[in-house]
């Protein structure tokens, strides 16, 4: 299992850490079903990993201990209703999997 993932609505978006081992939790959350990663912390996850394991991806870079602006707010939930059109499960991470990811 990668870190502290969970299923916040089941096959629909789901939570955890920015993982530490990025290929180990690719496989994992691609064999969860998921479709697309969205990446709350400042340093984006290495976008050409993810691309080749056929995730989409949104790096929506918000400082810990702070609020989203209304822009990331708006940005974050436009992706989001893209790709539950599109029919695929979404994960939200930021570094630890407990503040920024809710």
């Amino acid at each position: 299992m990668s870190r502290d993932f969970s299923w916040l609505i089941p096959n629909e978006i789901g939570g955890m850490g920015r993982p530490h081992n990025l290929r180990k939790a690719l496989e994992f959350l691609k064999d969860e079903g998921i479709g697309a990663i969205v990446s709350l912390t400042m340093a984006p996850l290495q976008e050409s990993l993810v691309k080749e394991f056929g995730f989409e991806y949104k790096h929506i870079p918000i400082r810990d201990f702070t609020a989203p602006t209304m822009e990331q707010i708006d940005e974050f939930v436009r992706f989001t209703s893209r790709m539950k059109k599109k029919k695929k499960p979404i994960v939200v991470h930021c570094l630890a999997g407990y503040g920024r990811t809710g």
